[in-house]
This record gives C-alpha cells, structure tokens and sequence, in this order.
C-alpha cells in the first residue's frame, strides 16, 4: 500500500473514531433532564412530575450536579407558596417531597450559587418573634460537609422595611432580586454587593434604560454578569433582556420573542450549563401555570445578540 493510501486509511480511521465517541447532544440533556420532547427553536412544557392538579407552578431550578430539581408550587388564591423537590433515582424522576428548607411559612425565588454549596429563597417566616410574617425577605442556607444548616435571614440594610424576594447570585457574590412597598406597588429589580464579612452593601434600583417606566420582578442574572433576565409588570407578564456593556452599564431592555411572551410569563432561569431558558406560563388569576423551555441559543438569534 503506498504511503497516500495510508494516510487517506488512517484519516478515515480517525474520522470513524471521532463519529463513535461523540456525545450525542439529545441523548445527552435527556438523560440529564430525564424528560422529552428536548426542545430547540421552539418552547415545550417542561413537566417531569406531570401536571399538578389544583397547583400553579411558578419556577423550577436544578442543583448545578443535575441530581435534583426544585420547583414551587402554590394553590389559585396565592395563599401559600411551597418548595418541592425531586431527585434522581434509577434513571427517573423521584416522587416529589417538600424541600428541605421549607417551613411553615411561604417560601418562593431560589438561586444556587455556582459551586452548589448555597442557596439562596425568599420567604416570609418572621425575622424574630412578632415580627410580620406576611412580608418576603431574602434567606440562604450553606452545605457544609454534606449537610446544609439552618437558614439565615441576608440583611440588606436600607430595604428592612421593604419586601424583597426572588434573589439570583453572580459568581463574585453579588445579590440581583426585586423589592417592593409590602404592599407590592413599586416593583423594581436591585442589587446588593457583599462586603467582606458576609454582610451586603446597602441594595441600588438597577438602572436599564427603559425600565424606570415599568415595575419588573423574578430576576436572573447570568453568574458572569453578562446579561440579565426580568419580567415586566403589565396586563400580563413579559420577558425582558438587558445585555451588560464593557464599560459596566446596561443596554435598554428588549423583550423576549412572541414566541415566548404569549402566555403570561415570569421566573425565568437558565441551566446550569446555560444552554436552556426555563420560564413559567399560565393564566395565574384562572388557577393555570406551568413550566416551559426552549434553547437559549435560539432566543439570542431571534434577537440578534
């Protein structure tokens, strides 16, 4: 065999090999996801407990391993708002079960920190004995050797008055969440840096262009700060993006594809490995609301970023 029939031999060997080990992408995220249809361009129900009859679903999140899946649920009237949480068992889905850091009190608005070992809700248990228990306030609660401790109250000094909820953490600590009066009006999206001791600064209303004439809530921020995702209050709610420049500052926020605001979303969240955006859906006043998901990459391209 001549020395070009050889090479030509080994390149198709190498080829084929490559061919064979690659990963294929939709078995991949169903065995992480254990669910299908795996979307692309279009959104599809993210259900992988089935629907819940009689509860609204308003966010799900994974642990950053993928191992378990954390989602709130709460009844038609709001009245009480409570996490479950599944896990991964031979292959499938558990049974749902009440989140190890529920209470009885409301709890709502996760975020892990990227390394999994803190996570971060809003809830209305009392701050101390007497205190009001109907007002959200942000709480985290630290895995340490294997075992997660008790919550803790995060003290945002010039909000203690305010209700604050739904916090989202960058990696260098940086706090994203929304605040309000407690009686809801004046929503707005803030965010808190830490200082050196655990505690945080005192919280700024984030400044997007656009976004002083309209209340938003449940944001996310991306973990490198890159961009941020928030609903808009209006006669229903809209996803919103607002891409962070070099200089720092944010660009005005651009609404997300109809495809997505077509139902009355909020809660958005992206995949640990950021490859899907989950948001959730429904006529909330009529007792409806669920999960959906499309691939992240086919909302950047439908808004030219």
């Amino acid at each position: 065999m001549s020395s070009k029939l050889i090479r030509q031999f080994l390149i198709i060997q190498l080829l084929l090999l490559v061919a064979c080990t690659t990963e294929n992408p939709t078995s991949s995220s169903e065995e992480k996801y254990l669910t299908y249809p795996i979307p692309t361009d279009t959104p599809v129900p993210f259900l992988p407990v089935g629907k819940l009859n009689g509860l609204i679903t308003h966010q799900g999140i994974f642990s950053p391993d993928y191992e378990t899946y954390y989602f709130t649920v709460s009844d038609a009237s709001f009245s009480q708002f409570t996490v479950r949480q599944i896990t991964k068992q031979g292959g499938k889905w558990s049974r749902p079960t009440d989140a190890f850091f529920n209470s009885n009190f409301n709890e709502h608005g996760l975020s892990f920190s990227r390394d999994g070992n803190t996570l971060f809700f809003s809830s209305t248990r009392p701050l101390a004995e007497g205190s009001d228990p109907d007002t959200w306030h942000l709480w985290k609660t630290e895995r340490i050797n294997e075992e997660w401790s008790k919550p803790v109250f995060l003290d945002i000094p010039n909000l203690r008055d305010r209700l604050t909820s739904h916090p989202s953490i960058a990696i260098d600590g940086t706090l994203y969440f929304h605040s309000s009066k407690p009686d809801y009006s004046e929503m707005g999206i803030y965010v808190a840096e830490p200082t050196s001791d655990g505690q945080y600064l005192p919280a700024k209303r984030l400044a997007i262009p656009g976004l002083d004439e309209v209340d938003a809530c449940t944001p996310y921020v991306d973990p490198e700060e890159r961009f941020i995702l928030f609903a808009i209050i209006g006669e229903s709610l809209d996803l919103a993006l607002s891409k962070r420049t070099d200089s720092g500052t944010w660009e005005s926020m651009r609404r997300l594809p109809a495809s997505i605001n077509a139902q009355g979303q909020g809660n958005p969240q992206i995949s640990p490995d950021g490859k899907y955006l989950f948001y959730a859906v429904g006529d909330f006043t009529k007792g409806e609301g669920f999960i959906k998901w499309i691939e992240l990459a086919t909302v950047f391209h439908e808004l030219n970023l």
